[in-house]
């Protein structure tokens, strides 16, 4: 609040390593190598305050996907082909899933996906997070031709916070934190795709 009144763009800072989940969800982006200070392990990170950051780097993506999950009040979307094996249940991001999952009862995550069977199979854990908290998570396959052909992804919650990729299989892209103005275009944007989708009943076999 202080940087922002200040008319900064940007704010950045040393975070010691057990200290790096915990400034990735206030939205902190790590950048760069470890290095050494006072003879401590420090990872240097940055938060963008006006605008949108690039994300280009797994270390990115996993940082931002836990800070938009960790800042959702009550209602999370995600679309994602086949549920980003490797970046949505990486450690830190399930951890914050968890989290919103069991903060409180009234939260709601929608979950769109390309190819729930895949999904089944794919081995991730999780699929066994939304089969434990049904009522919480809720996924729908695309149906329509016009929304199978979609190949970007997006995160976005409640907060005005959101990442787009428009390669979805990549993890670079543009997230911005308190930006209702893009968020929320984007929001809308799921919610269509969600009323064309179908329920997923090949996750549902699965208990889902």
């Amino acid at each position: 609040a202080a940087a922002r009144g200040r008319g900064w763009r940007e704010v950045a800072l040393h975070a010691q390593l057990p200290a790096r989940a915990f400034y990735a969800r206030q939205g902190f982006l790590p950048d760069g190598d470890l290095f050494e200070e006072a003879g401590i392990a420090h990872q240097h990170m940055r938060r963008v305050l006006d605008g949108a950051a690039t994300i280009t780097t797994f270390d990115e993506a996993v940082a931002i996907t836990t800070a938009l999950v960790h800042r959702a009040r009550r209602h999370l979307w995600i679309h994602s082909r086949q549920l980003d094996p490797g970046l949505l249940d990486a450690a830190p991001v399930m951890a914050a899933l968890r989290r919103f999952a069991t903060a409180r009862h009234d939260k709601q995550a929608c979950l769109i996906v390309h190819d729930a069977t895949a999904i089944a199979q794919g081995g991730s854990p999780l699929p066994g997070l939304l089969q434990r908290l049904p009522s919480v998570f809720r996924v729908r396959q695309v149906a329509d031709p016009v929304d199978r052909a979609v190949a970007s992804a997006c995160l976005v919650n409640d907060s005005g916070d959101y990442y787009f990729r428009l390669a979805g299989h990549r993890v670079d892209g543009e997230a911005g934190l308190d930006q209702p103005a893009r968020s929320r275009p984007l929001q809308d944007g799921l919610q269509r795709v969600w009323e064309r989708s179908r329920e997923c009943t090949e996750l549902r076999a699965l208990g889902l």
